[in-house]
């Protein structure tokens, strides 16, 4: 899979789901993450929600709240180890857009990631209040959570709401189930629509290297032996 760069564009909501056989480690590790609202949740398609951003670099990246690694921290992931990923089968990727935001919009919902997102801590006070109150159906109004800190979605649901002046998910302590249900596709109650899928127009088809498994895009390895 590679990302198609004469569409891809900032503001763009990166929805993902963990394909990949779990080691025992990787077991451990879903303690510390958000796979736990995949694991919990019935019919759930993905457990990760992240925000197409311009990086430090000035080059295109993912923003991600990552939990289930040191140093937890939100980063802006290259789209290259998205690729490399998804080629492998490892992870699994769609791509949404708001509906009715404008180019500037979705611009300057990811200018407010870079600048109060980028860099902060993962919040797994919220996290874990979230799925157990998701689970247990008591979910609360009153918030639960590090205001310094960020869980995924919640990073992006603020970037659109706060930067780009558009309630998109239409909540507060959205997760990755909300992401779904705004794009139409969770099972359940009709909701409101506020997210539409651009995935085909996003991601270009898988090109294999003579030479290894990756995409030729990833690897250019066409470009450096005869």
């Amino acid at each position: 899979m590679r990302f198609n760069l004469d569409s891809l564009r900032p503001g763009l909501i990166v929805h993902g789901r963990r394909t990949a056989a779990r080691s025992f480690g990787g077991w451990i590790r879903v303690v510390l993450s958000v796979d736990l609202i995949q694991q919990g949740l019935r019919g759930v398609w993905g457990n990760h929600d992240a925000l197409v951003v311009t990086g430090p670099d000035g080059n295109l990246g993912i923003g991600d709240a990552i939990g289930n690694r040191w140093p937890f921290r939100c980063k802006v992931t290259s789209l290259a180890d998205y690729e490399r990923s998804c080629t492998a089968g490892d992870y699994s990727v769609r791509l949404y857009e708001v509906i009715g935001a404008t180019p500037g919009q979705e611009q300057a919902a990811a200018d407010w990631w870079m600048l109060n997102v980028f860099g902060t801590f993962y919040d797994f006070k919220g996290i874990w209040y979230l799925f157990w109150s998701t689970l247990l159906g008591r979910a609360s109004k009153r918030a639960r959570q590090w205001e310094w800190a960020h869980w995924c979605t919640e990073g992006v649901a603020r970037a659109y709401q706060l930067g780009a002046k558009i309630n998109a998910y239409l909540k507060d302590h959205a997760t990755p189930l909300t992401t779904e249900k705004r794009g139409g596709e969770y099972g359940g109650p009709a909701l409101k629509v506020t997210l539409h899928q651009v995935t085909d127009q996003m991601v270009k088809p898988f090109r294999p290297c003579r030479f290894c498994k990756y995409d030729l895009h990833i690897c250019q390895s066409d470009k450096i032996r005869p």
